[in-house]
């Protein structure tokens, strides 16, 4: 992965693990699995590099004198040079109350990675009421000095300075310091003896287990993603850093939080996604050593109705990961690229990344799913490795009969296997400015049928003695075919504050919220995009919202969609978690207030008022279409009722740009 989502990847100590994904999907075939593991702990060993968080920690620093970066602009207030900063009575306060060098103190306090006494002291003496009274009487005497960097980090201290079970959030999420050591470890037997490591081949990596997850994915990762934005306007990046890419990278650090931190019905989901056999959906070919027989029961104990709505969860939250972090990295690429050789490798890289994404999804959504068998109710698993693993290529009656018996049986799974092992990709997994850069085949462009079972069929023809032609063109045929689904649940989502005549008048906006809000569907539900199904744009006249005056209005919008499953259980459950997260204000909308976000002046409306009476600001934040406005997902991790403010993740800025522009440091 880039370093866009390497320093978004930091933030959650958990998310790193995942890393894994991309790396065995990219590197296992035939029988390389347990290489591609070792790969895999050793990229996600590198992401907890200290230095990361060191330069995190050191660009903080630097945002407290911020004001002095731009004295250039305010030249005739002498208050605002540098000199007279450092000798005011503001900083004398700051340095009497927050430490002898405050700046040491910031670093520490940003360094997550890092849970020394030291950093500990550093927390309680910034958190102190005496260092936060005299950090903002600096920040507001400053303010007219024309930069607004110390403000910002005065506001991702106060935030991390909020309490929660019992801890500043500074301290509680300094959990990633359990695991951040362990890619120095060098030998089996010292990384064994840490509870918080573990050996893969020849590396130690981080072990994500229950315990580290009920530490780490607590609110106060949900405040840090809150300010994440003003750490790094605090942070004064180096001159060459790259074009800054807010709305991408706000949807993408929390589908990782997701990804990481999900839960169903109170069941962690990385677990779950962690005991999946990499050989049961890796390298499906015949160097695969994964005994057959012994696939049913790893889908029996895994493919509950919270296991598969887990592994559903967690695959496209990678993919929604991957995705936001192409669009990224592209971007950066373009801004990088002066030839038109390196502007097509920009778009190759972009295609290459999407598509492992999508690869990866559809690897783990499989594993739970049913649609082999003369009754298209059995494991598709164990089918499609019977078929990869096929061998016998002969011109006799024995192959052509075990070829078409294992094609038969495997039937709509081969569906899957092709999403599983295809690099296919289509312009509408791309977002409309980018698909005329992208290179599509004739197949991706106009989506022709895979040829999963054709390939392996068409050896025969050859054989005229006993090919059948039409035995034949009927076995691809039902390969081809959709799998037999459960009808969706139809669900209505009122987008609360979104002005109707913002969005009807506008095709491609429409459209582009449309696709959006199926994302962010899709990652409350735990479905895959896909089965997000009947996704409209409506006029909601029960809302009635400001134009111009309080008193004119104009109708709301609504979201309606169906969420679809293999099962009705299956179905009913991803509606559940939908509505659970719609009452409890945790539905976040990133997707599609990033939508909003790029150019759509004018779209969010307050209620209208009553005569006399000031409208309500409009909602404003990633779960500004929530019904309440609740805690975070991980506070009910503690018994503690200090559950910061910032865990709603709901702030209070009118300009739903402001809310997103999450900037990443490059």
């Amino acid at each position: 992965m880039a370093r866009a989502f390497s320093l978004t990847a930091t933030a959650l100590a958990v998310l790193l693990l995942f890393a894994q994904v991309a790396v065995a999907t990219d590197d296992v075939g035939n029988n390389e699995a347990a290489a591609a593991q070792e790969h895999a702990q050793r990229a996600v060993s590198a992401v907890f590099d200290p230095a990361v968080h060191h330069t995190l920690g050191r660009h903080v620093a630097r945002g407290f004198t911020a004001q002095q970066a731009s004295v250039r602009s305010v030249a005739a207030n002498a208050s605002c040079t540098s000199s007279a900063m450092q000798a005011s009575s503001y900083m004398a306060a700051v340095n009497a109350s927050c430490g002898a060098d405050v700046r040491a103190s910031l670093e520490l306090f940003f360094m997550f990675n890092v849970s020394t006494p030291a950093a500990r002291a550093a927390v309680d003496t910034m958190c102190s009421a005496s260092c936060q009274a005299a950090y903002k009487a600096f920040v507001d005497a400053y303010a007219p000095c024309g930069n607004d960097g110390a403000a910002r980090g005065l506001k991702a201290v106060t935030t991390m300075c909020q309490r929660w079970g019992g801890d500043y959030c500074a301290n509680k999420v300094r959990a990633i310091a359990d695991s951040s050591s362990c890619s120095d470890v060098t030998s089996a037997t010292a990384c064994a003896s840490n509870a918080n490591c573990e050996w893969s081949g020849s590396s130690c990596g981080p072990r994500i287990t229950t315990a580290l997850l009920e530490q780490t994915c607590t609110p106060c990762y949900e405040a840090y993603i809150s300010v994440a934005r003003d750490i790094h306007a605090a942070n004064l990046w180096h001159p060459e850093s790259l074009p800054e890419d807010s709305a991408e990278a706000i949807v993408s650090l929390r589908a990782a939080y997701r990804m990481s931190c999900g839960r169903v019905r109170g069941t962690w989901c990385f677990p779950i996604f962690a005991g999946i056999n990499p050989l049961l959906v890796y390298g499906l070919s015949g160097f695969n050593s994964l005994p057959i027989d012994t696939i049913p029961g790893m889908l029996s104990n895994t493919c509950t109705d919270v296991g598969a709505a887990c592994l559903r969860r967690t695959a496209q939250a990678f993919d929604t990961v991957m995705s936001a972090s192409a669009n990224i990295e592209l971007r950066q690429c373009l801004s990088r690229a002066h030839w038109s050789a390196a502007t097509t490798e920009c778009y190759s890289n972009y295609k290459s990344t999407v598509a492992l994404g999508k690869s990866a999804a559809a690897q783990y959504t499989a594993v739970c799913s049913r649609g082999a068998g003369p009754s298209q109710n059995d494991w598709c698993m164990p089918a499609m490795h019977r078929w990869s693993r096929l061998s016998c290529y002969s011109c006799n009656t024995t192959c052509y009969t075990l070829a078409t018996t294992l094609a038969t049986d495997m039937g709509c799974c081969a569906n899957h296997l092709d999403r599983m092992q295809s690099t296919r990709v289509f312009p509408s997994d791309f977002p409309p400015e980018y698909r005329a850069g992208v290179s599509f085949s004739y197949a991706e462009r106009y989506n022709t049928s895979h040829n999963v079972t054709l390939q392996q069929l068409g050896f025969f023809p050859g054989c005229p003695s006993f090919y059948n032609a039409s035995e034949v063109a009927s076995i691809v045929a039902a390969g081809r075919a959709a799998c037999p689904r459960a009808p969706a649940v139809s669900r209505e989502l009122p987008l609360r504050g979104l002005r109707w005549s913002a969005v009807s008048g506008n095709a491609t906006r429409r459209a582009a919220l449309t696709a959006a809000l199926r994302t962010d569907v899709a990652l409350a539900a735990g479905v895959l995009v896909d089965d997000v199904v009947d996704a409209a744009l409506a006029e909601d006249a029960s809302q009635a919202l400001t134009v111009a005056s309080r008193r004119q209005a104009v109708a709301g919008t609504k979201f309606t969609f169906g969420i679809r499953a293999d099962t009705t259980a299956a179905a009913s459950l991803a509606a559940s978690e939908f509505d659970t997260a719609a009452t409890n204000g945790n539905l976040r909308v990133d997707s599609a207030a990033a939508v909003l976000a790029e150019g759509c002046t004018g779209c969010v409306g307050s209620p209208t008022a009553a005569p006399g009476e000031t409208p309500a600001p409009p909602p404003t934040g990633p779960n500004a279409f929530s019904n309440v406005a609740g805690a975070s997902p991980g506070s009910g991790n503690s018994g503690s009722a200090e559950s910061p403010a910032a865990n709603r993740v709901v702030l209070t800025t009118a300009a739903v740009a402001a809310l997103l522009a999450f900037v990443m440091a490059l």
